[in-house]
This record gives structure tokens, C-alpha cells and sequence, in this order.
């Protein structure tokens, strides 16, 4: 690949999850300058025009960032990828496409854009090369993978409604139902009442109906209910430890799906852990990586010190050759 000296050089890239929108512009040398913040951006749930604005958010405060660093009056974006979450299918890309190559969003990041899934940007902030498989489990919970031959596989991204397994609003719901098994006493008794109700700052297990059915902010209630998992098992809680266990299995279940789809059960490959669940420190990280080697045995385990949007602007930088 050839290498530009010039640092007035920019790239972008893009993480566009189911929460969040991350924007980074960096240059040749891949030194982030600018980096900005949007909203929710998988259109399958908030639609075209919200995900239309989190990525315009996300990119204009990225570049404004980048100039008042740069001392630059304006800034060129030579090429940019884009990671976006729900982009799994030959018509989710030119529905996206489409909505990319028209108004304000072409007129800042130019023409030479590449729009993937987000898996593939998760996959290149662990490493190198275009080749192995990485783990979504954050709002929603996803696979992506690639073989030695280029060809891809997905497994799990079908939204909170269809899919998202092991994600965070799947998994935030199982420990809401399982506080109301108990309070009705169809369920074990389970410290999770007492975390959930002090979460919510709230006194009665029938107050969770009103928190819940509150339409404005519902989501984002339910996706920060997974913090409490850890510190109800830390407290020996038996109903606890089967959910984080029945939570592993089902990010195992999306691995193996790919991995057997994409024929590498018996290859080495690295497996890029991204999302806010997979915690070092915490329990899910390690049971999942014990049923993952069920499978795939060579599997080794990457967790990132880079952002997935740095993945992205790796990518942005091979569509130039640098």
C-alpha cells in the first residue's frame, strides 16, 4: 500500500449502533483529530430520518472537532466508511445507500464511501487483517464473520423484536419478567427485585409496570437493566447465574452459526469481542468464551483497546491504498 506523507489528509469513520452513533476522523497516520457523538442509527428501529440525523451529528461534530485541532479552516474527507448497525442485506445497503448519497450527508464526506455492517468495524478495531469473526453484545447482540476467501456471514442482527439474543434489551426484559415471576410467585425469589427496584428508584414491584410502559425513554430503561447481573451473582443469586448462563449460550448460538456457515470450525481465527457487556471483569465474558471453544476450538479472544469507529477509519484508509 502506498503511504501519504501529507498530514492534511483526513479520513472518517463510522460506529453506528443501536444506542449510539460514534463519528472519528483521523489522518494518514491514523491519529484521531476529530471525534463526535450521535444518537440511535439502526433504521429497522428509529427509521431513515433519525438514523439520517445521529449520522450527520456524529460526522459534523467529528469534522468540527478535527478542524479546531488541525487549525484547518475546512477539511477534506478523502475517504470514509461507514459501520451501521441493521445493514445485514442487499436491500438494507441500497436503502442506506440511498439515503448516504443524498443531501447534506454526501456534501461532507464526498463521494468514496463504504457502507458495511457494523460488525466488520468491530471486527477491524481488534485487528489487521480482513478475517475472523466478531461478537456484538451491546443494546442488541449480533455475529459477523469472514473467511479466508472473503466470503460473509451474519447471525443474530434482526432486531429487539426478532433477534438481539444475548443483547442488552433481551436481556434487560428476562430480568424484568423474572422480578414479576417472583412478586407473583410463578418464579424464584431473586435478589434482582431488591437491584431492579433501587435501579429504577422506585419502592413497589407493581411500580415497574408504569416505568416500563412509559413510552419516552423505554428503551434506554430497559437496555441499562444488565449492570445489575453481575452484582446479583456476586451475592450468590441462583436465578442470576442461569440467566447469564442462558445469556452465553445465545451469543455462543450466533458464533456457531457463522462459524459453521463460513466453514472454520477447525481454522484459527481471532474473535473480536465489541459491546458494553463483554466487561473483562465481569462473568459473561468468560462463560461465553467456554462455550464459543465447544465449536471452534482455535478460536482465540480479542478484546480491543481501540473504539470500533477506529476500525472504520482502518477502512477508509484501504479504499485510498494507505
Amino acid at each position: 500500500m502506498r503511504k501519504l506523507k501529507s498530514k492534511n489528509r483526513f479520513y472518517l469513520g463510522v460506529d453506528a449502533g443501536g444506542t449510539k452513533t460514534v463519528g472519528v476522523v483521523a489522518d494518514g497516520r491514523r491519529e484521531i483529530k476529530g471525534q463526535g457523538y450521535g444518537g440511535r442509527a439502526n433504521y429497522h428501529n428509529v427509521g431513515l430520518i433519525e438514523t439520517e440525523r445521529s449520522l450527520f451529528q456524529a460526522i459534523i461534530s467529528a469534522i468540527i472537532q478535527a478542524k479546531e485541532k488541525t487549525g484547518q479552516e475546512s477539511l477534506k474527507i478523502e475517504a470514509a466508511c461507514l459501520g451501521i448497525a441493521g445493514l445485514d442485506t442487499e436491500k438494507d445497503k441500497r436503502i442506506l445507500s440511498e439515503m448516504v448519497n443524498q443531501g447534506r450527508l454526501k456534501k461532507i464526506i464526498g463521494k468514496k464511501v463504504s457502507l458495511v455492517n457494523d460488525g466488520l468495524v468491530g471486527l477491524r478495531s481488534g485487528v489487521e487483517e480482513n478475517y475472523g469473526l466478531s461478537l456484538v453484545a451491546g443494546t442488541g447482540a449480533n455475529c459477523y464473520g469472514i473467511n479466508k476467501n472473503g466470503e460473509e456471514a451474519f447471525a443474530g442482527d434482526w432486531g429487539y423484536l426478532l433477534g438481539d439474543q444475548g443483547g442488552g434489551y433481551d436481556m434487560g426484559l428476562k430480568i424484568l419478567r423474572a422480578v414479576m415471576a417472583a412478586f407473583d410467585g410463578r418464579g424464584e425469589k431473586t435478589v434482582l427485585t431488591d437491584l431492579v427496584l433501587s435501579h429504577s428508584k422506585l419502592s413497589a414491584v407493581p411500580d415497574l409496570v408504569d416505568w416500563v410502559y412509559k413510552e419516552k425513554g423505554r428503551f434506554e430503561r430497559i437496555v441499562s437493566l444488565p449492570s445489575l447481573i453481575d452484582k446479583a451473582v456476586v451475592k450468590g443469586d441462583t436465578l442470576a447465574k442461569k440467566l447469564i448462563r442462558e445469556q452465553a449460550r445465545e451469543l455462543a448460538l450466533a458464533v456457531w452459526a457463522v462459524v459453521k456457515r463460513l466453514r472454520m470450525e477447525k481454522e484459527k481465527f481471532p474473535l473480536v469481542f465489541i459491546g458494553s457487556l463483554f466487561n473483562p471483569k465481569e462473568t459473561l465474558l468468560r462463560k461465553t468464551e467456554r462455550e464459543i471453544l465447544r465449536v471452534a476450538p482455535k478460536a482465540y479472544f480479542v478484546l480491543p483497546d481501540r473504539q470500533p469507529a477506529e476500525g472504520a477509519v482502518r477502512l477508509a484508509l484501504e479504499i485510498k491504498g494507505v
